[in-house]
C-alpha cells in the first residue's frame, strides 16, 4: 500500500501485548514489595516485644534456683520467657534446668511468635 500511514492491526495488537505484559509486571512488583513491607512491619513488632521483655529482666533482681517459665502474651502475639539458674563450671557459665543454689547468674530465653513469624533472643543476666 503506497503512502499508508496509519498502523497495521497488527503492529497494534503486538504493542498492547507488551504494554498488558509490562503493566502485569509492574503490579506484580506492586504486590510483592506491599507483602514484604508488611512481613518486615510484623517482624519489627515481635522483634519490639521480645527486645522489650529482655530489658525488663535485664533490670531485675533473678533468684530463681530452678527454671521457671512466663507467660508474655499480649493481643495476638504469644511470648514465653524461661529464666534458668546458671553455675560457673570450667571457667565458663552452664546454664540449666536443674536446681542451683545461690546461681552467680541466669539465662533468660523469650520467644515471641505471631501466626506466621517467631523471634528468640537470649541474654544472660548477673547478679
Amino acid at each position: 500500500m503506497k503512502g499508508s500511514n496509519g498502523l497495521t492491526l497488527l503492529e497494534v495488537v503486538i504493542a498492547a501485548a507488551i504494554l498488558a505484559v509490562g503493566v502485569l509486571a509492574a503490579a506484580m512488583l506492586q504486590a510483592s514489595s506491599l507483602r514484604a513491607t508488611r512481613a518486615a512491619q510484623d517482624l519489627q513488632s515481635i522483634n519490639l516485644v521480645a527486645r522489650s521483655q529482655i530489658d525488663s529482666w535485664r533490670g531485675s533482681q533473678l533468684t530463681q534456683t530452678t527454671a521457671e517459665t512466663f507467660d508474655c502474651s499480649t493481643g495476638a502475639l504469644t511470648c514465653e520467657v524461661v529464666v534458668r539458674p546458671c553455675t560457673l563450671a570450667g571457667g565458663g557459665l552452664t546454664c540449666t534446668l536443674a536446681t542451683v543454689v545461690d546461681p552467680p547468674a541466669h539465662a533468660v530465653l523469650v520467644t515471641v511468635a505471631s501466626a506466621e513469624r517467631s523471634v528468640v533472643l537470649e541474654t544472660v543476666v548477673s547478679r
